[in-house]
């Protein structure tokens, strides 16, 4: 398992549900840059990558070799949304949306999990209609959810 590549797809999978952004990925690329002696050709074109669009930058996150390792990359998208959803309590619906999508293309740690990942996006729509729940109260539980399943170091 590469760490390299582990890291490259959690950027990836992050850009591709709009947890991070391009200069997110970038900023990443020019510190991996400055920390290898002789950083792999793929990071460098995602470095001098700063005009391009964000599916060009996850095609370039693509060709970073190696092979992820399964559970730190969830374990490391996990930390990104929790991140994300405690600096910017707005991000509770795309983060909810987030991890509606990771079920749908099968990215659960567990079956349990899959279970929580999907109602969370029914539970965030459900409140912001004012049918039913309160946006601050599934707040706490998403982060809470997200602690449970992340690390406190996160790739990138």
């Amino acid at each position: 398992m590469s760490a390299l590549k582990t890291e490259a797809e959690v950027l990836r999978r992050c850009l591709d549900l709009g947890v991070v952004e391009r200069r997110d990925v970038i900023a990443w690329a020019d510190a991996r840059i400055a920390q290898d002696d002789a950083p792999d050709v793929s990071i460098t074109d995602v470095a001098l990558a700063v005009g391009r669009s964000a599916a060009d930058l996850a095609g370039l996150l693509r060709n970073v070799p190696g092979t992820p390792d399964r559970a730190a990359y969830l374990r490391g998208i996990f930390a990104r949304m929790r991140i994300l959803l405690a600096d910017n309590p707005t991000a509770l619906r795309l983060v909810a949306h987030a991890l509606y999508l990771m079920v749908l293309d099968g990215e659960c740690p567990s079956a349990e999990a899959e279970g929580a990942m999907y109602s969370f996006d029914d539970a965030v729509e459900l409140a912001r209609s004012g049918t039913f729940g309160d946006l601050t109260k599934i707040q706490t539980e998403v982060l809470s959810f997200l602690g449970d399943l992340s690390t406190d170091v996160v790739p990138g």
